[in-house]
């Protein structure tokens, strides 16, 4: 006997409830749109009078290509006064595998 094979839908993403989007929202993400979703129970810590609050939102997802990636390695974001300054990340990712070349050839 053939059985029916059933999808599963499962989600892990930075701040999103895990397995809280479906697979079309994955793929509307991935085409660039922005999906809209409600969260439940969030909790927020107010550190100004010690109080936590728990409140339901709803949070905008959408994909991003900021992060840069070089030999299979992301570069952290760098901002300075605000602006994010890809050059300089690249110059230190460059000025580190230097380095490295440097030490293991003249040791």
């Amino acid at each position: 006997m053939h059985g029916v094979q059933q999808r599963i839908d499962k989600s892990v993403f930075a701040g999103v409830p895990r397995n809280s989007l479906t697979f079309n929202q994955i793929k509307a993400i991935f085409n660039g749109e922005i999906v809209t979703i409600n969260v439940d129970n969030r909790f927020f810590k107010s550190f100004n009078n010690l109080s936590i609050t728990i409140k339901n939102i709803k949070l905008t997802i959408k994909n991003t290509n900021d992060k840069i990636k070089i030999n299979n390695e992301y570069l952290p974001v760098v901002i300075n006064n605000g602006f994010y300054n890809s050059f300089e990340a690249l110059f230190n990712k460059f000025k580190k595998l230097i380095n490295k070349t440097i030490k293991k050839y003249f040791k």
